[in-house]
């Protein structure tokens, strides 16, 4: 992706108190799980607040942790490889940020 130019980098900086949120409220195997990806969150909330992965296990962490971590309630996630995300539908219509994708209010995934 890098040599087509299909990278835009960030200067996105650390997020600090939701580093410290993890640290406090995750219980260990959460912690270390969110801890590797919170880079997904820094980014999402210096940009357009939408996350694009494959990783279920860190979605739900991310999805159960949202009550006591208040900035990820409203992070959108979509998973291209889960066929009822309909990601490429999504896509299309703009990736509109819909309730239903947020992390604060969808369902178990």
């Amino acid at each position: 992706m890098d040599a087509r130019k299909k990278v835009v980098r960030i200067n996105a900086p650390q997020v600090r108190p939701t580093r410290v949120k993890i640290g406090r409220v995750a219980e260990n195997r959460a912690k270390a799980a969110m801890t590797k990806d919170v880079h997904l969150v820094e980014a999402a909330t210096a940009t357009d607040g939408l996350i694009v992965s494959m990783d279920e296990e860190v979605r739900n962490l991310f999805k159960e942790n949202s009550e006591r971590i208040g900035e990820l309630k409203g992070l959108v996630w979509v998973n291209p490889c889960k066929p009822e995300d309909t990601a490429l539908e999504w896509l299309e219509e703009g990736a509109p940020t819909q309730k239903n994708r947020q992390l604060g209010s969808m369902e178990e995934c």
